[in-house]
């Protein structure tokens, strides 16, 4: 196997151990691939589609949603036990599971998110693993 992240050979024993291990307890074939798809050490191309982040104002609305739930339902209970104390708190949990739903149901980025600006050549992570590569040829 070869070297991962530029490991010393004591490390890189324990290294191989480590994984032999999970590959027999988890039945997984190659538990190192995802270290080397991040390292460069790619074994075989993967045609995964990459993960967009998570869209940010679904997520504050539904908090919001979530949030004014709580508040309803705390209004409701404060009512007590009367007709309009029972209808308020189940519209509040009404409220908060439709907020959780919303913020979670579309975890990745909109259709209103995307623009028809060409794409930033590299991005942060691409660029942050170029130079952790460079760093590991250099003390190779």
């Amino acid at each position: 196997m070869e070297s991962l992240l530029g490991l010393s050979e004591h490390e890189q024993q324990i290294w191989d151990q480590m994984a032999s291990s999970l590959e027999a307890e988890l039945g997984i074939a190659d538990v190192t691939e995802p270290l080397r798809q991040t390292t460069g050490n790619e074994s075989k191309p993967t045609s995964e589609p990459k993960k967009k982040a998570l869209d940010s104002r679904r997520i504050l609305w539904g908090s919001l949603g979530a949030l004014l739930g709580i508040v309803l339902l705390l209004v409701g209970v404060t009512l007590g036990y009367q007709l309009s104390g029972i209808i308020v708190g189940l519209v509040g949990i009404g409220f908060m599971v439709a907020g959780v739903y919303y913020a979670l149901s579309n975890p990745f980025q909109s259709e209103h998110k995307k623009t028809d600006k060409p794409a930033k050549t590299g991005s942060f992570k691409a660029k942050q693993q170029e130079k952790f590569r460079q760093r590991g040829q250099q003390q190779a």
